[in-house]
């Protein structure tokens, strides 16, 4: 089970950011267990995040690491991507750009479902990609804004 505090602290990082970050991309892909198809399962036993700046991720079994890598997913540059990452039974709600001054333009977004009393997340960022992974990565920490 993954790190409810881990992935509040992804959606910070994803709010913080400025633009599209590979470095978080791999942080992202190994802390949700994302895997391409031709990983097979004796290399599921765990991941991390190897050379992050360039968006590398490493399998490894049970006995250590030195297995397969794989680039993660472009989750802050790609909507598509970035939408993968909302759990299932979330929805996309809403998507606006604000620009209340100079300083402060950012994308809002809304993800709606969840358990009872889950009704809505919010995630803010320098671009929808990067709203959208923080929402859900909230979504998927349990709803903890």
């Amino acid at each position: 089970m993954t790190d409810k505090q881990t992935l509040l602290d992804l959606a910070e990082r994803c709010e913080a950011a400025m633009g599209a970050d590979r470095e978080l991309d791999a942080l992202i892909a190994a802390t949700c267990r994302f895997f391409p198809r031709y990983v097979g399962y004796i290399w599921k036993a765990g991941l991390r995040a190897n050379v992050p700046e360039v968006g590398r991720v490493e399998c490894h079994t049970k006995i250590g690491a030195g297995g397969l890598h794989y680039s993660a997913a472009k989750f802050t540059a790609s909507l598509d991507a970035a939408m993968t990452l909302v759990p299932e039974g979330w929805k996309l709600r809403q998507m606006a750009f604000s620009a209340p001054c100079a300083d402060d333009r950012s994308w809002h977004l809304n993800l709606h479902g969840g358990k009872v009393g889950e009704h809505h997340l919010v995630g803010r960022g320098k671009t929808p990609e990067l709203a959208l992974c923080a929402a859900a990565l909230r979504a998927r920490a349990g709803g903890g804004v």
